[in-house]
């Protein structure tokens, strides 16, 4: 029932959804925002290769070297930035997200309790082995919710908005990040 209700409000949420604004982030990049409820969320996903102050996030290639990871780390899409940077934003390990800097002053990646969204491109994922893997109906988001010493929630959605699933996965998985505005 739960999960029924949270895919309504989601698609009673697409419904009403427009471009309110932007945000910029410490790069550059310019992100459209939109309104649902009360929130304004980003309308993109996070592509940003520094913490909110100055910090290089590191990228990494490697599967070997992503899947020892336990500190903050970012990727693009099959390592193509030229291809997937604006597609699909970067990818970031739960390692990036728990440091509380990765999205623009004022705004945060959101819990597991309030994550809402558009449907949203499909994008990929990177598993804790350093693979890719690809999903043309399904994309995948990390919240800032902590489940474990070595897990944390994530939030995928179909494309079409007609579902939405609360779940773990490792924290060196790689998800995209959208961020709500600070209240």
């Amino acid at each position: 029932m739960k999960r029924f209700l949270f895919g309504f409000l989601i698609l009673l949420s697409i419904s009403s959804l427009g471009q309110t604004g932007s945000v910029e982030d410490i790069d550059g990049n310019v992100y459209k925002t939109m309104k649902i409820g009360t929130q304004i969320w980003m309308a993109e996903n996070l592509r940003t290769t520094r913490f909110n102050d100055s910090t290089v996030i590191p990228i990494v290639i490697g599967s070997s070297e992503w899947s020892t990871l336990m500190q903050p780390a970012s990727c693009w899409y099959n390592n193509d930035e030229k291809t997937n940077k604006t597609l699909y934003g970067a990818l970031y390990n739960w390692y990036a997200v728990e440091t509380g800097k990765l999205c623009p002053t004022g705004w945060h990646v959101p819990s597991d309790k309030i994550w809402l969204a558009e449907a949203p491109l499909p994008g990929g994922s990177r598993d804790e082995n350093g693979i890719f893997w690809y999903t043309p109906t399904t994309s995948f988001y990390w919240t800032s919710t902590e489940c474990s010493l070595t897990e944390a929630y994530h939030t995928s959605v179909l494309r079409d908005g007609s579902e939405v699933k609360k779940d773990y996965a490792f924290k060196k998985y790689g998800f995209s990040v959208r961020c709500i505005k600070n209240k």
